[in-house]
């Protein structure tokens, strides 16, 4: 756990960091304009600082893993954005996990240093298995213009960006255009593994 020494490395970044992501909670349309100062105080401690704050918790490695674990449980929730950060910083502020403030500075510090953050919501579309494997069938012509386009060797990214768009954009249903789009993906993915 924390020892004494981690209690002088920073005293005021538990406060600093915790103000910062309240702020996001109450208006998460400043999360990016915070960012930047998130990024600048995790940026400016000293880095034994930073290495004490990271093995304040049983170890950094433990200690990423419950940032990791909880910012997964809430990204797949897709909530509002407000209500993200809300329960984020419930999680981290009153977790019987963490005793401490430098055991809640050293998760908060790892959870705002996250490439998932600052939270964006997405709109879903949700399409069951059964309507998935209509749609492939439908949009087969679609799908194999889409195959072509991902082994072609376009000079440029927007080329190729244009190609698939114009192919998603031959569909006004979001359902379809998502179907294709998960094939394109899925299709670039594979090449690059």
């Amino acid at each position: 756990m924390a020892n004494d020494s981690m209690h002088n490395a920073d005293d005021g970044l538990f406060a600093q960091l915790s103000a910062l992501l309240k702020e996001i909670a109450e208006d998460p349309s400043s999360a990016s304009r915070l960012a930047e100062e998130i990024e600048q105080s995790v940026f400016s401690i000293e880095d034994d600082a930073i290495q004490q704050i990271s093995t304040a918790y049983s170890g950094p490695a433990e200690a990423m893993n419950i940032a990791h674990y909880a910012i997964r449980a809430l990204l797949s929730k897709q909530l509002e954005s407000e209500e993200f950060y809300e329960r984020l910083w419930e999680f981290i502020s009153s977790s019987s996990l963490f005793s401490t403030e430098e055991e809640r500075a050293a998760v908060l510090l790892l959870v705002l240093s996250d490439p998932r953050l600052p939270y964006v919501k997405f709109p879903i579309v949700e399409i069951d298995d059964d309507r998935f494997g209509e749609l492939l069938e439908m949009l087969d012509g679609e799908l194999h213009a889409l195959s072509r386009a991902a082994i072609l060797p376009f000079a440029r990214k927007t080329d190729e960006a244009s190609a698939v768009l114009s192919v998603v954009d031959s569909h006004k249903e979001d359902d379809e255009r998502a179907v294709m789009l998960a094939y394109y993906l899925q299709l670039v993915r594979g090449a690059n593994q």
